[in-house]
């Protein structure tokens, strides 16, 4: 089972492991919050009022709000956002629930007239998944379908229109290796290693079959397209640009040279992006038929990238997450990083926070609102090896090679870029957090 757990703030300071444990100590005064009505001190192990310096508070807060509040395994009747009057002084297990999210908890000691304050957001959970007979490298979502170059296995075809019973319903084999996969005009593009570019009709989705391809001079890795045409990720070939206004005749037209070896590509403009073993090279693809370099980025061996606004964002292999300003094409810059605990191979962007499929690790989410300062807002574990992850509404879909396509519910995601944190009024003493 995937399991998601997320790191918990004292007044801005982080917490730190030890042996399982989550400790912290210090604190920064704050004004106490409240909310409408509170509970008597019988329905939240009250002592029948004998001195109310024998009671603190605790004020929950959560994103999303609705989640049922339970203190010391009893339900209390109450949901977030709320506050808990009339608590006993000492310590206390305190857990939220909330249907689509996993169940979180943590410790806490309430001191006599002090009001502690909880927040979190609740973290997703995989919600389904569909087996696949190859090797899940990469997928896009369009239309409630999720497209999967599943390696030896070519491309499959899944509905994911209900995300907890995703299922496939179409597949096209391809002559070699399905690593990469973009989908536009009823088309999917595929990387299928040294057999170049495969292009596959999707316009039935139960009756996929190639319409086109192009050989390319290495190992085609990934794949984007934009504006008719199609720019790959060869390998030692740097970027390679194919003409695919016509699905079944495209040619290749122009090509760039990249340092290292290319791995990944995005699109945005006129520029295209390309995540290499040395580093993200930015190309002017302004004219297909000469692309040309315009500035480099040296990071960790680049596998996968995502482009949003002036920042790109680069799964770099050992080195995690890096975050590259490009509002300068010509004088690019890194502004922060983010290390993942295994390999970082694909990433996805959206509202905020950077989806990133960590090799051994699942799917990691990292709170990117402050580009200079990102930090780890938990995970969720897949039983496989995560290669790529794609964003769809509410949901991601994480292509976890053995492990097939794996969903999972991340919520409302502008609302998810908050940090978790627990704080209060006086003195912090010890908090212990865990994850269940």
């Amino acid at each position: 089972m995937a399991r998601f757990r997320r790191p918990c703030e004292a007044a801005g300071r982080w917490w730190l492991a030890a042996g399982g444990s989550l400790l912290a100590v210090g604190c920064l005064s704050l004004a106490i919050s409240g909310c409408k009505g509170g509970l008597t001190p019988e329905s939240i192990r009250g002592d029948g009022g004998h001195g109310v310096h024998q009671h603190g508070s605790i004020q929950v807060n959560s994103i999303p709000t609705g989640a049922e509040v339970w203190l010391d395994n009893a339900a209390t009747g109450r949901v977030t956002d709320c506050l808990l009057d009339s608590v006993d002084s000492g310590d206390h297990t305190l857990a939220l629930k909330l249907v689509g999210k996993f169940d979180w908890a943590t410790d806490v000691r309430v001191a006599a007239a002090e009001t502690l304050f909880v927040n979190c957001a609740l973290l997703p959970r995989e919600v389904g998944f569909c087996e696949t007979p190859g090797q899940a490298c990469d997928v896009t979502v369009a239309d409630s379908l999720a497209f999967v170059a599943d390696g030896l296995e070519g491309l499959r075809v899944i509905d994911a229109s209900d995300p907890q019973s995703p299922h496939q319903v179409g597949f096209c084999d391809t002559p070699g290796y399905a690593g990469g996969v973009a989908v536009s005009g009823g088309h999917a593009f595929v990387a299928d290693w040294n057999k170049g570019l495969r292009i596959i009709d999707v316009s039935d989705p139960l009756n996929p079959y190639e319409v086109g391809c192009c050989e390319t001079p290495t190992k085609a890795e990934r794949v984007a397209v934009s504006g008719g045409f199609a720019f790959l990720a060869d390998g030692s070939n740097g970027l390679r640009v194919i003409d695919v206004r016509g699905p079944s005749n495209p040619r290749e037209v122009g090509s760039c040279d990249t340092p290292g070896y290319a791995s990944g590509v995005a699109v945005s403009g006129i520029l295209a992006f390309v995540a290499g073993r040395s580093g993200l090279s930015i190309i002017d693809a302004s004219n297909p038929q000469s692309p040309h370099e315009v500035g480099f980025c040296g990071t960790s061996p680049g596998w996968d990238v995502a482009v949003s606004g002036s920042l790109a964002f680069v799964a770099a292999d050992s080195g995690g997450l890096r975050i590259i300003d490009v509002g300068n094409p010509q004088s690019p810059y890194e502004v922060g990083s983010c290390e993942t605990p295994d390999i970082a191979a694909g990433v996805a962007v959206s509202a905020g926070l950077a989806l990133v499929a960590v090799l051994h690790n699942g799917l990691r989410v990292i709170d990117v609102s402050d580009p200079l300062s990102p930090r780890d807002a938990g995970f969720c574990e897949t039983p496989g090896s995560a290669f790529d992850v794609a964003i769809s509404g509410n949901f991601a879909f994480v292509a976890d090679d053995a492990g097939g396509l794996r969903v999972i519910e991340v919520g409302d995601l502008p609302s998810l870029s908050a940090a978790g944190f627990c704080s209060r009024t006086g003195r912090v003493r010890q908090v212990r957090v865990r994850s269940r």
